[in-house]
């Protein structure tokens, strides 16, 4: 407040807007003239409105914040000799509060309440009183700058202090103890440590006690807090302490909610709500970071069974077992499986419909870099444990803490505001916040689809989900997961062969009725008969009707794994019959066939070649297995020498021969294949 040029009282604006009235509400009473105004602002110029042409309301508002003006007004000179201490801002910035607390620098604490911002108020008042004490020490100041005396002063220093509301005594007697503190004790003098904390923790008052307490508040029984109070009060009793009431019991229980909450509700409550989170960016492309997790689907079907009395039951609330697979680059879903129960088989299942579900977005087999789930199952033989790293680095996250995961996510929002298109939709678990009318869903019951229909209509859920976008993205999460994928060498670096493939997520064919898988001249049968596969001439014919194991892929039949264990080892394709009738062949059917004829005429040349290169083996051992088999033994050099005399013999008919044949034989070729 000032008087301006003409003496007239009047407030400036920052007094008067917001503290007093709207700041639509002061253009509008100017442009009425239901207030005068002197002054535009802006550039150091101020804005002042009579106090005298206020309307009635607005003027006991100021007297209500201010007090008296015309008393108030004259305090001015005194405020605008305070300056803010800064170094007393920053002291009660660092000031530590006996539990351990800073103080409090918020106008509103974080329920929205209104709350004292205890760091300017301390500053403030340190600010005031060394003003205070600059002037009352000074009596020149005080006279030169105020033009008032002590006695005055005092009168107005109290005004100012009701009006600016400082943090300081309002009789002078209280306010000069305050002073002489301060000058002894400088700024902690100012806080009031008594005012952060509960009353009733004082009734605690020592280790033994605090102990007892946290103790009882922390057992696992969860005891309620009246209890707690009656148990402590026994004991306080006998041992000469403070009773307690229900509501200390829950000042400490929240208070050390940290310490108790592990006893109390369980390791890994405690590690989700008090343990330091570790922020972290998502995978920067696609196959990085894998994570799986099993989900209760919240879908009803109604499940048929026939009771002891052999009568049809219904179950209208069937929820089958998802196991899900997704990419924690985007929250794609890239495999399932649904199962009455979580299983290592449906673990795999889950994860070979995500290798085909790869195979059909990039025409490859490609595994991914790591992959993170949940310690279920692990320590069982090792079986899944050996799985997963067959796939990439297996990082297991902290048993029962959710945070680890991004999966977890996954099953939030989006996954539900997609189940709410169905009208067998179970709503959210029951601790939830948000569910389902009860008599909706028995109402609907008898419209539920059957636990049949469950594989269906999961198929088209996922591929919902893969439809969604993400916020702030514009392509489907399917297309952003492909079109990162393209755009990224370290995704593709994990190619693998269809060898590979089947070895990792294959599944072992066991033929039935004590079959065995061989490898027959027909080919390979498995299933009955079902699938024919085509084995390549190499293994002709020396693994004829050997015994083989099959692994195949439930989702593409088109090729098998076929190994003996011991060496043999290859990938079948399935077989492509020839047309019989010339006219059904195409020109690849042809190149088919005549490939065929020729690895038939290769395989028949085997036998063949292969007693030559015996032959020739003996015959450099000088070794005749027929004169072996005749009974006797007959070294070849002998026989060597006797063949040489005996063509000596017949050099001259032989001559003989090759003159006359043609007249000695009509038929020559035959007379000398017979000789």
């Amino acid at each position: 407040m000032r008087y301006n040029s003409a003496n007239v009282l009047c407030l400036e604006y920052e007094e008067l807007v917001p503290n007093i009235m709207k700041r639509d509400n002061f253009f509008y009473l100017k442009k009425e003239e239901k207030i005068k105004v002197h002054g535009t602002g802006g550039n150091g110029r101020y804005i002042l409105i009579e106090f005298d042409s206020l309307p009635k309301k607005y003027q006991d508002e100021v007297r209500k914040l201010f007090g008296d003006p015309k008393k108030y007004v004259v305090t001015q000179p005194i405020k605008a000799l305070v300056q803010t201490d800064l170094r007393a801002e920053q002291f009660y910035r660092d000031y530590t509060l006996p539990n351990g607390m800073k103080l409090p620098d918020q106008d509103f604490d974080i329920k929205g309440k209104t709350q004292i911002n205890y760091v300017a108020a301390h500053t403030k008042a340190a600010s005031y009183l060394n003003t205070i004490i600059y002037l009352i020490e000074d009596k020149r100041a005080l006279k030169e700058q105020l033009n008032v005396s002590i006695t005055t002063f005092w009168e107005r220093i109290f005004d100012l202090l009701k009006a600016e509301k400082v943090r300081l005594p309002l009789s002078e007697k209280r306010l000069k103890i305050t002073i002489k503190e301060y000058k002894g004790q400088n700024y902690g003098c100012l806080v009031e440590a008594f005012r952060f904390g509960n009353p009733n923790a004082k009734k605690v008052d020592d280790d033994v006690a605090e102990s007892l307490l946290i103790e009882m508040i922390g057992h696992d029984h969860q005891h309620d807090y009246s209890r707690i109070a009656i148990a402590y009060n026994t004991w306080a009793k006998d041992a000469g302490k403070k009773t307690i009431s229900e509501r200390a019991v829950a000042y400490w229980a929240k208070k050390n909610a940290y310490l108790i909450t592990q006893n109390r509700e369980g390791k890994s409550i405690n590690y989700n709500k008090f343990n330091k989170q570790i922020r972290r960016d998502r995978p920067s492309a696609p196959l990085l970071l894998i994570n799986s997790d099993d989900n209760v689907l919240d879908l009803y079907f109604i499940e048929e069974k026939v009771n002891k009395k052999n009568y049809v039951v219904k179950n209208h609330y069937y929820r089958p077992v998802l196991y899900v697979v997704v990419d924690a680059f985007n929250d794609y879903i890239l495999g399932y499986a649904v199962g009455e129960t979580v299983t290592i088989e449906l673990i795999k299942e889950a994860y070979r419909n995500a290798e085909s579900h790869v195979k059909q977005l990039l025409n490859g087999y490609y595994l991914p870099h790591q992959i993170q789930t949940d310690r279920w199952g692990l320590g069982k033989d090792n079986e899944l444990e050996k799985f997963y790293k067959s796939m990439g680095e297996f990082t297991p996250a902290t048993a029962r803490v959710a945070q680890g995961k991004y999966i977890e996510r996954t099953f939030g929002t989006t996954w539900h505001q997609e189940l709410k298109r169905y009208i067998n939709y179970a709503g959210q678990n029951v601790t939830a916040k948000e569910k389902l009318n009860p008599d909706a869903i028995d109402r609907n019951k008898s419209n539920f689809p059957v636990k049949s229909e469950s594989v269906n209509q999961v198929a088209e859920f996922i591929e919902r989900l893969r439809s969604t976008k993400r916020k702030d993205c514009e392509l489907t999460r399917r297309e952003e997961w492909m079109t990162a994928f393209a755009s990224s060498e370290i995704s593709k670096k994990r190619q693998i062969s269809t060898e590979q493939h089947l070895q990792i997520f294959g599944k072992l064919h066991n033929p039935k009725n004590g079959r065995k898988n061989r490898l027959l001249p027909q080919g390979l049968e498995i299933m009955n008969g079902k699938f024919l596969y085509d084995i390549p001439a190499s293994y002709f014919p020396y693994h004829v009707n050997k015994e083989v194991q099959v692994i195949y892929d439930p989702y593409d039949m088109n090729q098998v794994l076929v190994t003996d264990g011991k060496g043999l080892r290859f990938v079948a394709n399935s077989y492509v019959k020839s047309p019989s009738a010339l006219a059904d062949h195409t020109e690849h059917t042809q190149a088919i066939y005549w490939n065929r004829m020729h690895e038939k005429k290769t395989m028949a040349a085997v036998p063949g070649e292969a007693q030559s290169q015996r032959r020739e083996l003996l015959e450099r051992a000088k070794i005749d297995a027929e004169s072996l088999l005749q009974g006797g033994v007959l070294v070849k050099q002998i026989r060597h020498d006797a063949e040489k005399a005996v063509k000596g013999a017949f050099d001259d008919f032989e001559d003989m021969v090759q003159h006359k044949r043609t007249e000695l034989v009509p038929n020559k070729d035959s007379f000398l294949d017979r000789w």
